[in-house]
């Protein structure tokens, strides 16, 4: 089958524009780029068109895919690596993309974009004002998690809390009152303390750094976030994301994708020519 479905591109040309507007900062710099370099005149419009298809369609497959595997019978049946490895690692970082509330005209977006850092820091602001004890008091923090002690910080930041006090119960805090940031503090730590036992980590020899992962995360963010990119939620946002991942995976997943892709049997590509003698 030539895999040409109810658009003019055959696979070839499908995969060049698929490709380039998952690498390029936005459709319509994908659109000179194939004029420029591959002699399509294709719009931008079509690319984004094209892109948000086959991005919605690739997350289908993986929402599939997942559903099969929590619905499979237990217990399952490991992958064997085919080269067999003394130590297998995984990371995982999340980042965040700008989106456009849904019925609220072009421009507006959602806050919820924002991802706060270095939230022992913003704490160790909380209980002083000046800045040389301030980044004194995060650096023994940082220390004693980096030790193992999370305990201890936690300890102190209960002891901070009690004398600034408490979060009122249903009252809605700036996100600078320092009631609500000693409590996102604590409720980070709390959540994640399981997780933060660095000195076994470094005795297992199992790496205890996120370059990796926030090094992928860039690789993401470098198509997808920028001053003036806003995404709708949902499935806009979403396709991108998925040809973003595919582009720039190992194994050439996008054009495996292209390639083995379902084609409906009702486009009108796919249906079979009449004979010649047919009345």
């Amino acid at each position: 089958m030539l895999k040409v479905d109810g658009h003019e591109y055959s696979p070839t040309l499908y995969l060049r524009i698929l490709h380039m507007a998952s690498v390029v900062d936005g459709f319509d710099t994908a659109a000179v780029a194939l004029e420029v370099v591959g002699e399509l005149s294709v719009s931008s419009r079509q690319i984004n068109k094209l892109a948000s298809a086959a991005g919605a369609a690739m997350a289908e497959e993986r929402d599939a895919r997942t559903e099969k595997h929590v619905q499979s019978p237990l217990p399952r049946v490991a992958t064997t690596a085919e080269m067999p490895v003394d130590l297998a690692a995984v990371f995982g970082d999340g980042g965040r993309m700008r989106t456009r509330a849904p019925n609220q005209g072009s421009g507006v977006h959602r806050p919820h974009w924002r991802e706060t850092k270095n939230a022992g820091y913003s704490a160790a602001k909380v209980v002083s004002v000046d800045a040389t004890v301030r980044w004194q008091q995060y650096l023994e923090w940082v220390s004693a998690c980096w030790q193992g002690r999370v305990g201890d910080v936690l300890g102190a930041l209960r002891d901070w809390q009690t004398r600034i006090g408490l979060p009122p119960e249903g009252e809605t805090l700036a996100d600078t009152d320092p009631r609500k940031i000693l409590q996102k503090t604590l409720t980070y730590l709390t959540n994640n303390r399981s997780r933060m036992a660095y000195a076994s980590y470094r005795r297992q020899g199992l790496p205890t750094t996120s370059s990796l992962a926030e090094s992928l995360v860039k690789q993401v963010s470098k198509r997808v976030k920028g001053t003036e990119k806003f995404w709708n939620d949902g499935v806009s946002g979403e396709a991108i994301l998925q040809l973003r991942a595919a582009v720039i995976s190992d194994g050439d997943r996008l054009a495996k994708w292209v390639q083995n892709r379902p084609i409906s049997a009702f486009s009108p590509r796919c249906r079979p020519l009449p004979l010649a003698n047919a009345t």
